[in-house]
């Protein structure tokens, strides 16, 4: 059961309106909003439906995401899933993520008569450009618009899950869908069936088992549509830089404060927002060399001794 709520501008659909969703835990709540608004800053011309798609919020961060709403005379449609819609589903391998990576699987079910299209959008994406070439995407019979993996990540990932295709492996971090060919090909089920054959052992359960299921059915775009930070540097052509990898709210991360984020987050509730618990092995021991590097000796000797009982893989958060 989908429960919704309507934050911000009452929706008024149109056919031009965009939709753009988000599948997340109540953690990225505010990069949500860093998201939302470097989109509407940078598209004063173009209409917005923003859903987001969780299992609860908490009563704080929903006052902040209904005010921020109000402010900027936007809409935004929180869609609340039951905590155990995809309890049957493995906790992914990476202690990055939680199960809310799933989350996403449910947006063209919840926007079936509603929406001819949806783009889907990690949280950690910044945009910084005009999305007005979005309505020139040619899906033609695909059923998914997507950006492709950095070329020497290809054969790992492809690999990994025995994906046998001359097409490039594409990241799930963008993706502009056809919610009717969606629909009419089950690809939401074919891909709960895929993630739960191969028994947790996807790395990236939904991103391997959507490249299985999607397989020749995807529209593949130019970088500038989901551009990987830690791989290239954004130019004037950038419409989307995703941090994939370091955010820019983890205090122990590279891109710590960057420019892009702080920028778009810095007028929003959550200015000041950053996160400094690492949660995995790897997390720990780089805070603590950050922290050693500050001359924060104690902390740091703390979050080190934490990273050396923290076993390499491991759930922290569910």
């Amino acid at each position: 059961m989908v429960f919704t709520q309507i934050l911000g501008k009452r929706p008024s659909f149109a056919s031009s309106d965009i939709h753009v969703a988000f599948g997340i835990d109540s953690k990225y709540v505010p990069a949500v909003g860093a998201c939302i608004y470097s989109i509407i800053t940078n598209n004063e011309d173009m209409r917005f439906q923003f859903h987001v798609i969780t299992t609860s919020l908490p009563q704080s961060d929903f006052g902040q995401l209904a005010a921020f709403s109000e402010r900027h005379a936007i809409t935004v449609q929180v869609h609340n899933i039951g905590p155990e819609t995809f309890s049957e589903l493995p906790r992914p391998i990476s202690p990055r993520f939680s199960r809310a990576i799933y989350n996403r699987l449910l947006i063209c079910e919840i926007l079936n008569g509603i929406a001819s299209n949806v783009l889907y959008l990690d949280a950690d994406i910044i945009c910084l450009g005009s999305m007005a070439d979005i309505t020139r995407i040619k899906m033609e019979t695909k059923i998914v618009a997507a950006v492709a993996e950095v070329s020497q990540s290809q054969n790992g990932l492809k690999g990994n899950i025995g994906l046998v295709t001359d097409e490039p492996y594409f990241n799930s971090g963008v993706l502009y869908i056809d919610i009717e060919k969606w629909n009419r090909s089950n690809v939401t089920q074919d891909v709960i069936k895929h993630i739960l054959d191969n028994d947790g052992r996807f790395l990236y359960p939904d991103q391997d088992a959507l490249n299985k299921v999607l397989a020749g059915k995807v529209a593949f775009l130019d970088k500038r549509w989901n551009l990987f930070f830690n791989h290239f540097k954004p130019d004037s052509d950038t419409i989307f830089l995703h941090y994939s990898n370091d955010k820019p709210w983890q205090v122990w991360s590279n891109n710590f404060g960057d420019a892009p984020f702080l920028s778009n987050i810095a007028d929003t509730p959550w200015a000041n927002w950053a996160d400094h618990t690492p949660l995995s092995r790897k997390q720990r021991i780089r805070h603590a060399r950050k922290l050693l590097g500050r001359g924060k000796v104690v902390k740091g000797l703390y979050w080190y001794a934490l990273a050396l009982c923290t076993p390499k893989t491991t759930y922290l958060r569910a």
